[in-house]
């Protein structure tokens, strides 16, 4: 007698609700066929592999049908990232096979993407994944499961109750934003693991260092969170190190370059006086200990708690929010009813959609306090206003330096003195940037513009000419310096 779940009897009705069924060898998750991708949404070939297959499990060829499989053994995360899924996408059938892991079914819409998935991240219970099986994928039905020995579960509907048509939609961002998402809460709660290292030495001689952060110990403690295996990041945190310790920090960056996160040799290690070369070949200018501390806080370090959050109230996620901003550069200013960023050449305004999903990101963090942060709307809302509180400083674009913002750096003008070019600098408070270069060349008015403007007024009286041009100029002068009166209300 024929399961009611059996290819034999399913496959038709499958076929009717826009699926495409594929025959499953009992007790595997292996398609008895091998040209499986090929099945087409054919009546006669189904009607075919149903007669010739009616015992086997059931299986959809997914294409059109989008699986997201969530590999995760720790039931609460598994149903965080589930939760993560439909506030995207909407709820939707839901099959479980090995509790708690499951898959839940969407209908593609937009352009054919092909599998995508998350990090794999190694927690307590167990990896930790989340994949997304798309076209040249199939995922089972129906059938028993191979390690439980028991029969797949349905949570209400399956595939025999809803048409593809009317399942919820998905496309290829939607898919990128969830797997941020999942991996920004897999993050989260991972556990780092003591793992046994050789010591890293700092040096003790006491120099002048940068304001923030003294304790050598901290850099120790960040860079053990870092792989040194990648070439751009191993050069980047040499950098860092050599513009912190100095010449003295080659101990520590050679003694890291040995070793990998989990305390493994680095296979792209070579020897000492490669890394001494390679050291003394290192000339850093921007990128600094911020750097380290970043990129370690991104594989989980937190940093003795000073990037911990405190609890889950709107001033420690603001708090928490301000320090990200601190490893990156200048703390934001609040002004004009904005919040501005410095972007190594000028500030800009931070859309508001940025500044939300940083808050978003931290959903379901747990905080020092040991509470879940639960964002909402009115959460969001709340955070986001202490931290325009936090970097408030009314007219600070008020009181800034004459000149001009060029691509290469700020033309500083004075009445009495030669423009000098500086290197940009947050403290000149400019807010665009002149699409341009400056030369000491230029200073003369240059030659085609000269002959335009005389030729202008080249019948005018003299002096009507010269005010004429000094005229054009000032509006030139005004343009490019971003001089000009902003009314707090517009008539």
């Amino acid at each position: 007698m024929l399961s009611l779940q059996s290819y034999g009897n399913a496959a038709l009705k499958l076929y009717e609700n826009g699926y495409i069924p594929i025959p499953i060898k009992p007790l595997t998750k292996r398609p008895i066929i091998s040209d499986w991708p090929n099945i087409k949404k054919d009546y006669n070939q189904i009607e075919n592999l149903s007669s010739k297959y009616p015992h086997a499990g059931v299986g959809v060829l997914l294409n059109d049908l989008i699986a997201f499989d969530i590999d995760i053994l720790d039931e609460t995360l598994c149903l965080l990232v589930k939760k993560i899924i439909t506030s995207e996408l909407g709820d939707t059938i839901e099959r479980i096979g090995k509790f708690p892991k499951r898959a839940l079914f969407y209908r593609r819409v937009g352009k054919e993407f092909r599998k995508q998935s998350s990090k794999i991240f190694n927690l307590t219970k167990g990896k930790a994944q989340l994949e997304i099986l798309a076209t040249g994928n199939q995922c089972i039905a129906f059938g028993t499961h191979p390690e439980t020995k028991q029969p797949y579960q349905w949570i209400e509907d399956s595939f025999l109750d809803i048409p593809i048509q009317d399942l919820p939609s998905v496309n290829d961002k939607q898919v990128k934003n969830i797997i941020t998402q999942t991996e920004i809460l897999l993050r989260n709660h991972l556990e780092i693991k003591d793992v046994v290292r050789p010591i890293i030495k700092a040096s003790t001689k006491e120099n002048k260092r940068e304001v923030e952060f003294k304790d050598n110990f901290l850099i120790g403690s960040a860079i053990r969170h870092i792989d040194p295996e990648d070439y751009d990041t191993w050069i980047k945190i040499g950098f860092a190190l050599k513009k912190y310790f100095k010449d003295e920090g080659f101990e520590i960056f050679d003694n890291w370059s040995k070793y990998k996160i989990d305390g493994s040799p680095c296979p792209n290690y070579q020897n000492k006086d490669f890394n001494k070369e390679k050291w003394n070949s290192f000339n850093p200018e921007k990128i600094d200990k911020k750097y380290i501390f970043k990129l370690a806080t991104q594989n989980g370090w937190q940093g003795g708690g000073i990037f911990e959050i405190e609890s889950n109230t709107h001033t420690s996620i603001a708090k928490y929010l301000k320090k990200q901003f601190e490893l990156e550069g200048p703390i934001p200013v609040y002004d004009e009813g904005e919040l501005w960023r410095y972007n190594g050449l000028c500030w800009k305004i931070i859309p508001d959609s940025d500044l939300r999903q940083l808050v978003h990101e931290l959903d379901q963090k747990k905080t020092k306090s040991g509470k879940l942060i639960q964002v909402s709307k009115q959460f969001i809302d709340g955070c986001l206003y202490e931290l325009m509180s936090m970097c408030s400083e009314p007219r600070f674009f008020e009181d800034q330096p004459m000149g001009v913002n060029c691509k290469n750096g700020f033309l500083q003008m004075s009445y009495d003195k030669k423009p000098k070019l500086l290197d940009h600098d947050p403290n000149h408070k400019q807010r665009f940037v002149f699409d341009a270069k400056w030369n000491d060349e230029d200073f003369v008015f240059p030659g085609y513009l000269r002959k335009l403007i005389n030729g202008c007024f080249m019948s005018l009286d003299e002096i009507i000419k010269i005010q004429l041009i000094r005229l054009i100029q000032q509006i030139l002068g005004v343009s490019i310096t971003g001089i000009a009166t902003k009314l707090s209300t517009p008539i």
